[in-house]
C-alpha cells in the first residue's frame, strides 16, 4: 500500500503542506487506483481552529474500496483532543464553521475513513450539521471514529438516506456527540436500506432525539446517552440488533437500553466527557469488542488502549495511564 500524507496546519508549523483542510481536500482530489490512500494528517501547531465558510466538502474524487482517503489526527503527535472539546489556544486539532448549511464537513465519495476531528458548527439556525453526508446512488463504506460533533442550533452527525436500493455500510464508534439544537446523532433520513453500526459512541444533551434511525438497519453496542433530550434512542427501520446501550428510559420504536442509571462524567457543565473515578455504572461492564466479528478495536477516542475484559462503556476508556496503541 501506498500513502500520500500530507499536514494540514492553520498554524503553519514545521512540514506543513496545508494551512486548511478545505485546500487539502481541493487540491489533492483525484482518482485513487487500488492499494492506495490519500491522507490528511491534521495538527495544531498554534492552539487556533482550521476554520471554513464553506465547509470540506469531500467532493470530485474517485475511490474504491482498497483506494480510499483518511482523514485524522495521530493521538502520538499530541494534537488530538482527549475528550474535551478544545479550547483557544489549546494545541488540539478542531475543524468549525459559522455559516448555514456550511457543515464543517460534508461527504459525497464512497470510501472515506475520518479519525480522531472534533467538528463544530456555531451558525444560529437549525439547517446546520457538525457532519453531514449527500443523498447517494450508489454503494459507500464510511468509518467515522474517535471524533467530536457539536451543532448548536442543528444536527451533530447527519447520513442522508441512500438514494437507491444499494446497500452501503457506516461505521461509528468512539464519537462524541454533544449539545446539539435537534438531533445528535441522526440515521438514514428518508427512504434508506443503509446498514449502521454504532458501538461505544456517547450522546449528551440534544434539543430532540439523542439517537434517532429512520429506515435504516443497525448494530448497538456499549453506547451512551445522557442529559436533556426527546427520547435517547428513537429506532425505527430494518433489522435492528442490540447489547448493551445506556440510557434512560425514552425510547421510541425497539429499545436497546440495558442500563438506565445515571453516568458519572468528569464534568459535564464544563463539557468533559471522561469518566469520573467514581462512576459505579459504566466502567468495566461494557462488552469487549476487541474481537468483534463485524468491527473490533481496542483504543477509545483519545487513542488510549482498552483493556482486554474491562471495557467501559461509551467514547472514552477510564484508565491512569494514557497508553496509546493506534493501528490505522
Amino acid at each position: 500500500m501506498a500513502d500520500t500524507i500530507k499536514i494540514v496546519d492553520a498554524g503553519n508549523g514545521a512540514g506543513t503542506d496545508y494551512t486548511s483542510l478545505v485546500t487539502w481536500e481541493s487540491t489533492q482530489q483525484k482518482t485513487i487506483s487500488a492499494g492506495n490512500r490519500e491522507i490528511a494528517l491534521c495538527r495544531c501547531t498554534d492552539g487556533n481552529p482550521d476554520t471554513s465558510s464553506s465547509g470540506v466538502h469531500i467532493s470530485g474524487w474517485t475511490t474504491v474500496a482498497t483506494g480510499t482517503i483518511l482523514i485524522w489526527t495521530d493521538p502520538s503527535e499530541g494534537y488530538r483532543h482527549n475528550g474535551i472539546y478544545p479550547s483557544s489556544g489549546d494545541n488540539k486539532y478542531r475543524l468549525e464553521t459559522t455559516s448555514s448549511w456550511m457543515n464543517p464537513i460534508r461527504i459525497y465519495e464512497a470510501y472515506i475513513t475520518i479519525d480522531g476531528i472534533p467538528m463544530k458548527s456555531t451558525y444560529s439556525g437549525t439547517k446546520t450539521y457538525a457532519f453531514d453526508t449527500d443523498d447517494a446512488s450508489a454503494f459507500r463504506k464510511i468509518y467515522i471514529s474517535s471524533c467530536m460533533f457539536t451543532s448548536a442550533d442543528g444536527r451533530g452527525i447527519q447520513f442522508s438516506a441512500n438514494a437507491d436500493s444499494t446497500l452501503s455500510e457506516y461505521y461509528l464508534w468512539n464519537n462524541i456527540v454533544y449539545d446539539c439544537g435537534t438531533f445528535g446523532v441522526s440515521l438514514g433520513d428518508g427512504d434508506s436500506t443503509d446498514m449502521f453500526y454504532m458501538y461505544n459512541n456517547t450522546v449528551y444533551n440534544s434539543g430532540d432525539d439523542n439517537f434517532r434511525t429512520y429506515t435504516v438497519s443497525s448494530v448497538w453496542k456499549n453506547n451512551i446517552s445522557q442529559g436533556v433530550c426527546n427520547k435517547s434512542y428513537d429506532l425505527f427501520g430494518g433489522t435492528i440488533t442490540y447489547s448493551k446501550n445506556q440510557g434512560d428510559e425514552s425510547y421510541n420504536g425497539i429499545n436497546p437500553i440495558t442500563i438506565t442509571d445515571s453516568v458519572t462524567f468528569v464534568s459535564k457543565a464544563l463539557g468533559d466527557f471522561n469518566l469520573n473515578e467514581t462512576d459505579t455504572i459504566v466502567m468495566k461492564t461494557a462488552d469487549d469488542l476487541s474481537e468483534d466479528s463485524i468491527m473490533p478495536f481496542n483504543t477509545d477516542a483519545s487513542g488510549k488502549r482498552r483493556p482486554y475484559g474491562q471495557w467501559d462503556f461509551g467514547a472514552l476508556q477510564y484508565t491512569s495511564v494514557n497508553a496509546y496503541h493506534m493501528i490505522i
